[in-house]
């Protein structure tokens, strides 16, 4: 969720802005000239819309001090038509108050009538701050869930660069043995030649040794040419 609003661009914001500001708008003037249900239902959804538009307000920080987007002149601007909203949606409800008692007054509405509608206000207002307390601990949460985001995603780049750092290290070091085990295969090649030329002069040495030998022995007791045997 936390990467889905860093991709948003500040049209995007802008546009959700712009359409929850002309229903702002709108309720914060309709109420004075509603009553009853309409007048609660025109007050709630001024509270609702304006608390929407500042959740929009702090995904806005987070995607600007996240990408560095320079957004900090729009942002300021839009707190403070936060604050002006707020301070006509106060004032429009006191006003109505206001008229609502001085009519009630005026048509011979008892102290009492007052000290009701003065408590259902209260009451009111009590509801209205919980809603915008509940929506800055949601924002409160969002905030804390994407630093724990930012923390993990730091944590899991810097795994794979060490990673990477030893997947390099042990191919250096596969490389170094291939290459010592082609200097042995080329070493036990050379050393088995030498063995077969050295087994091959043996060979021929016993062989001529043996013929040597054979010939000294014919030599010596060997019979000599065109003799007879000795007489006995």
């Amino acid at each position: 969720f936390f990467f889905v609003f860093v991709m948003k661009s500040l049209a995007a914001f802008q546009s959700e802005v712009d359409s929850l500001r002309s229903d702002i708008c709108r309720a914060i003037a309709n109420i004075p000239r509603t009553s009853g249900d309409e007048r609660r239902g025109e007050t709630t959804k001024a509270q609702r819309d304006i608390a929407e538009v500042e959740e929009i307000l702090s995904e806005m920080n987070l995607a600007n001090d996240y990408s560095n987007n320079g957004w900090d002149a729009e942002l300021e601007e839009l707190e403070e038509e936060i604050s002006q909203w707020k301070s006509q949606l106060q004032a429009a409800s006191r006003q109505v108050d206001y008229d609502a008692q001085r009519s009630e007054l005026m048509a011979g509405g008892s102290l009492l009538s007052a000290a009701v509608t003065a408590d259902d206000h209260r009451q009111k207002m009590e509801h209205s701050t919980q809603l915008m307390n509940q929506g800055s601990e949601h924002v409160i949460q969002m905030n804390r869930i994407a630093q724990e985001t930012i923390e993990m995603g730091a944590d899991t780049m810097e795994r794979l660069e060490q990673q990477g750092v030893q997947i390099n290290q042990s191919r250096s070091k596969l490389r170094d043995i291939n290459a010592s085990l082609d200097r042995a295969n080329k070493t036990m090649r050379k050393i088995g030649r030498t063995l077969m030329t050295n087994k091959i002069f043996l060979v021929l040495a016993v062989i001529a040794v043996l013929v040597i030998i054979g010939v000294v022995v014919f030599l010596k007791f060997g019979l000599p040419l065109g003799g007879s045997e000795p007489t006995q």
